[in-house]
């Protein structure tokens, strides 16, 4: 629904919201939750901006832009149900919010399965990759 601009606005600032993110959260060595790809900087930052640019989207959806093919982008917004964008907005931040919900949980779950069936490697061989990959000598 966004046009160029706001695509180049979403853009730039997911890279300056990247950039910061990872200037102010802990290094992944001194991560509680051992992100050592700097996943919550990449993926999930991004994927809250993105869920929020799509909030603002669907304020911003106006009947006058779209005429009677909102309905196509916002199915809510045709009939039967005819939602305000105000409304549409607010189902699509629902949306984010069990959206994230579903991640916590998920994600809570996969870390438990993890610790059930993977042994931990003593902490001398933590952030250390000669264990996963062969080198000769």
């Amino acid at each position: 629904v966004a046009g160029p601009g706001g695509a180049v606005g979403m853009g730039f600032t997911a890279g300056i919201l990247c950039v910061l993110l990872r200037r102010v959260l802990p290094w992944p060595s001194e991560n509680p939750c051992g992100d050592t790809c700097g996943v919550t900087y990449v993926h999930g930052a991004m994927g809250l901006l993105g869920g929020l640019g799509g909030v603002i989207s669907a304020a911003a959806a106006s009947d006058v832009v779209y005429g009677n093919d909102i309905s196509t982008l916002f199915p809510g917004r045709g009939p039967p149900t005819n939602w305000s964008a105000s409304t549409q907005a607010l189902h699509q931040f629902y949306a984010l919010l069990i959206t994230i919900g579903i991640s916590l949980v998920s994600g809570a779950f996969t870390a438990l399965l993890a610790k059930v069936l993977i042994p931990p490697p003593p902490p001398e061989e933590y952030y250390e990759d000669s264990v996963a990959f062969g080198k000769e000598d």
